[in-house]
């Protein structure tokens, strides 16, 4: 699924939007900066702030092994109906501790959501085949020069505000195509109209 799959199904209906978290997730691509927005969206739906600290672990691949995403995964939440456990770079987990993981996976308590996050994959291994049957594969692919300002405006909604179209591209033009880059610009411009509900070029 995309990104904007991914939010919609956090969002949509009523219900507790913890039950709309899937256990696994596979976040993969080139997007950086949406797929830590993702993964911050997933941890704030299941966990509350003050208890981050006991229930939100993060590992790396190229220094963990298999048994420590094990016992992450396996330990009992503390006052939160879920744990979350991020494993940051995948890639560069042993092809043992991948192979462990992968048999491990259909196991998973459903006390625990882990959340796998790789670069972009050029050619499936046999490993990433099985994860795409188990986990929920979110792909954040680098958006279009064309996409940007579409973005812009969307984000900028988010922040209960419009934005002129000219001004958007004068954004667009002023801070470049990097969406962090953005992010920051917008948030600072959110601030500086204060009360307004409206971005000028002005």
């Amino acid at each position: 699924i995309t990104y904007s799959q991914l939010i919609n199904q956090l969002r949509s209906g009523r219900g507790d939007p913890a039950e709309k978290v899937d256990s696994v997730y596979h976040l993969t691509g080139e997007e950086d900066f949406l797929k830590e927005e993702a993964w911050r969206k997933i941890a704030s739906v299941l966990v509350p702030e003050d208890l981050r600290s006991f229930n939100l672990d993060f590992l790396y691949g190229a220094e963990t092994s298999v048994d420590q995403i094990i016992n992450k995964a396996s330990t009992v939440p503390v006052n939160a109906k879920k744990r979350v456990v991020l494993v940051f770079d995948l890639d560069k987990l042993s092809p043992f501790s991948k192979e462990i993981l992968i048999s491990f996976l259909p196991k998973l308590p459903k006390s625990a959501c882990l959340i796998l996050i790789s670069p972009k994959i050029t050619s499936p291994s046999k490993f990433y085949k099985a994860l795409e049957e188990i986990a929920t594969t979110v792909e954040f692919r680098k958006l279009y020069e064309s996409q940007i300002p579409d973005w812009i405006t969307n984000r900028i909604k988010e922040h209960g505000k419009k934005i002129e179209g000219s001004a958007v591209h004068a954004l667009q033009n002023l801070a470049g195509n990097n969406l962090a880059d953005l992010a920051t610009e917008i948030d600072k411009l959110v601030t500086y109209v204060g009360e307004s509900h409206s971005i000028t070029l002005a």
